[in-house]
């Protein structure tokens, strides 16, 4: 339990600095696009090619990747019909359902559930391997249904190349260069390696940074005024993460992924949201509204969700 806490104490206590740091004037927000640019093109594939070739496909570790995929996709789609039924019951304007829906579905599984999964696991561990297979498959999803989950109801009509653009991004192609190179076990030269072990080591501080810095730019006492958003972060922190764990803890499903799939389910909604309603015309205001306040509430709930996963640690 003490190796936990130490390890998770560190997540808030930098996301403060990048707080601190911002309302000092050491970062720019106007910086803000920049880190995330290093964090998505740089730090994130590096740590992705990097965790992919110092894995083997030893005994079981297929079988664990389907369970995590297969079990990812059922999750998601509860958790669509979830926000689909919230969006009509709290009687939310028609044209921001998508918001909310998109922010209820998804996770920031790649912006700050790696990070957190290289805190507590390591990078050469097999259960971050895992939480990377995860975090692929929900960027094919966030770049395409997601999409269409969040432009609902937009009069803006998406164009072919559109629709496939998005997912020609660094993430995907990294993993398909790890993928390439472990199943051709193909060992990179050191200084390669180093390099890669470097830029990826960058990416949990960073990612840290970069909340502090988006929590340091949005007016608390007008945003917490909207009872919307605390019902969001009930669902999306405690409520789905929570019944998740009690159904996955009482089927014959292999630690690994109940680990993987709780975490996932326990993260606040995904910063992408801000950056599509932004593309395609949507409320950004609103979107970033929610990611505020579910990334604030999750610096308290996060590591409470970990500290009840313990248990099921090797």
């Amino acid at each position: 339990m003490d190796w936990l806490i130490f390890k998770i104490i560190g997540i808030p206590t930098v996301i403060l600095i990048g707080y601190i740091a911002t309302k000092l004037g050491w970062i720019q927000p106007v910086s803000l696009k920049t880190l995330n640019k290093l964090l998505i093109n740089i730090a994130q594939p590096s740590l992705i090619i990097y965790t992919m070739t110092h894995q083997t496909m030893g005994e079981g570790i297929g079988q664990l990747i389907l369970w995590v995929i297969g079990l990812l996709a059922v999750f998601y789609a509860v958790s669509a019909f979830i926000g689909w039924l919230f969006a009509r019951i709290t009687h939310v304007p028609v044209e921001d359902r998508g918001i909310y829906e998109f922010s209820l579905t998804y996770t920031n599984n790649g912006f700050l559930g790696l990070p957190i999964a290289l805190i507590v696991f390591g990078a050469a561990s097999e259960w971050f391997f895992l939480m990377v297979m995860g975090n692929i498959f929900c960027v094919f999803l966030f770049f395409s249904t997601g999409i269409l989950t969040i432009t609902k109801n937009s009069s803006r009509k998406r164009t072919r190349k559109e629709l496939f653009e998005p997912l020609l991004n660094m993430s995907i192609f990294s993993a398909l260069i790890g993928l390439f190179l472990m199943l051709l076990h193909i060992q990179l030269p050191t200084p390669v390696n180093d390099t890669l072990s470097l830029l990826g080591n960058m990416m949990a501080p960073l990612a840290m940074l970069i909340v502090g810095v988006q929590l340091a730019q949005n007016p608390i006492r007008s945003i917490f005024s909207e009872t919307r958003y605390y019902w969001v972060a009930l669902m999306r922190l405690i409520a789905i993460p929570g019944a998740l764990f009690l159904v996955l803890t009482n089927l014959p499903i292999p630690s690994p992924v109940v680990v993987i799939l709780v975490l996932t389910a326990a993260l606040p909604s995904p910063a992408l949201s801000v950056i599509f309603a932004e593309e395609y015309g949507k409320n950004a205001k609103l979107a970033a509204e929610i990611v505020f306040v579910t990334t604030l509430l999750s610096i308290i709930t996060l590591p409470f969700v970990l500290t009840i996963l313990t248990p099921f640690f090797n």
